[in-house]
């Protein structure tokens, strides 16, 4: 176990004992137990993963941040951050439904990573809604 401090600028989601985090780093997904060597990431948006110290595992959507794991310490500076609970379905829904319009219809007007990176939020958003739902 290693203690485990999960924040945004709104709120402290997890602040206890931990024996795992699963978190998307810029260059891949990473699992951090116990032990794991001194790391320093940016995070980008996906799925972010914590087994509890009694063992419960909880999912949340995660759209980018910063994480740090020294000597058994973990911090996880979200920007923003949603439990399944917490996500609002339509919203996720309608959100992916413009973007893709957008895509598909103004393709020649619009940003296009702004429009794919809104596309991959509402797409892990739903993900982890639907995860959540089936536990």
């Amino acid at each position: 176990m290693y203690h485990l401090m999960v924040l945004t600028k709104k709120k402290t989601y997890f602040d206890g004992k931990a024996s795992s985090l699963i978190v998307p780093g810029t260059i891949g997904y990473m699992q951090i137990l116990k032990d794991h060597s001194p790391i320093i990431a940016s995070l980008k948006p996906g799925k972010m993963q914590v087994r509890n110290g009694q063992g419960e595992e909880v999912l949340y959507a995660i759209s980018g941040g910063i994480f740090e794991f020294n000597e058994n310490n973990a911090l996880v500076l979200a920007d923003t951050l949603e439990s399944s609970d917490e996500i609002d379905i339509e919203r996720a829904e309608a959100a992916l439904k413009k973007a893709l319009h957008r895509l598909e219809f103004d393709s020649e007007t619009i940003d296009i990573h702004r429009t794919m990176q809104a596309i991959l939020r509402a797409q892990i958003r739903i993900q982890v809604y639907e995860k959540g739902r089936s536990q």
